[in-house]
């Protein structure tokens, strides 16, 4: 299994990385995907009573099917890489390791 970090951003979404070979360059190198920050909609549901939970749901559903995308020629990578590889974010690092970093460890 491939290590996956979490990286925060600003916004409704933070995003996942992980390192795998790209189907369309080629190369092995860091795909990204977006997935919704709940602790956010959470509070935002509450503070709503409850009528912001209808947006939490589409995002949620939506962000299902977003695909993994490599970092170099942007497109998206659907086939091969599951969901039960990634991991949890209480178990992911902080910060995604940049390019440059990626690089130097091949």
């Amino acid at each position: 299994m491939r290590a996956i970090w979490c990286g925060e951003s600003a916004g409704m979404f933070r995003h996942r990385y992980r390192l795998a070979e790209c189907m369309d360059c080629g190369m092995e190198c860091v795909l990204r995907r977006r997935v919704p920050r709940h602790e956010l909609h959470l509070v935002l549901t509450i503070g709503t009573l409850g009528l912001w939970a209808p947006c939490w749901l589409i995002t949620l559903f939506a962000a299902r099917w977003e695909p993994w995308r490599c970092t170099d020629c942007r497109r998206p990578q659907a086939e091969g890489l599951e969901e039960e590889e990634t991991v949890h974010s209480a178990q992911c690092i902080v910060r995604a390791p940049s390019r440059r970093e990626l690089r130097t460890v091949h």
